[in-house]
């Protein structure tokens, strides 16, 4: 099924660990010797491939196995900039504004005398 982007997150993790189970089998792969040569638990793997979530240290892993370790460049492209681009992304600022101090509006315990 399509991911769009407008679905939850539960759907979202279910439909990622289908189709790496789908990918797997379809490589005649058990989880297994999925597992052992990812370097992830096999308990790890049953739980992604069931949508019940994981880390993304451990779906590269499994991805590197799969040999679709390249998808990631789809998932969040590299943004292309021209030199015109750099250079005012540069000469802005980086840093967050300083918060002003408002004036007669010191803060105490109210302990104070």
């Amino acid at each position: 099924m399509k991911i769009h982007g407008d679905e939850n997150n539960t759907f979202i993790l279910e439909e990622l660990g289908k189709r790496i189970k789908d990918i797997r089998l379809s490589r005649s792969m058990s989880q297994k010797d999925l597992a052992y040569y990812s370097g992830v638990a096999q308990s790890t793997l049953i739980r992604i491939e069931n949508g019940e979530g994981g880390n993304i240290e451990n779906l590269m892993k499994i991805m590197r196995i799969l040999d679709l370790l390249q998808n990631f460049d789809l998932l969040i492209p590299e943004q292309e900039l021209t030199p015109e681009e750099i250079f005012a992304n540069i000469s802005k600022r980086q840093r967050a504004p300083k918060v002003k101090k408002i004036e007669g509006n010191e803060w105490s315990w109210g302990d104070e005398k």
